[in-house]
């Protein structure tokens, strides 16, 4: 049998931070773990020019927020996205 996670992330940022090309910022740990990694575009309030850029990222039992570009994320930028994956 196959089982399937799916989260929804909703925050907002309360200070301004930079993020790097490809790093992680840890959101979440999960009680299951997935064993590829899993992406998935975000939304979010900063300047259109930079949307798509933004990620949901899972990999093992981690949930990370991630930017395809090193960006400076301004304080109370609100981000959403969701992603299903397969757990084990």
């Amino acid at each position: 049998m196959d089982n399937v996670a799916t989260i929804w992330v909703s925050l907002v940022n309360v200070g301004k931070f930079v993020a790097e090309s490809w790093g992680s910022t840890k959101l979440a740990t999960m009680d299951v773990s997935c064993p590829h990694e899993g992406f998935a575009v975000m939304v979010d309030s900063d300047d259109v020019a930079n949307q798509g850029g933004r990620l949901l990222h899972v990999a093992g039992n981690c949930v990370s927020f991630r930017t395809k570009h090193g960006a400076t994320i301004l304080a109370n930028t609100w981000h959403k996205g969701s992603l299903s994956f397969p757990v084990s």
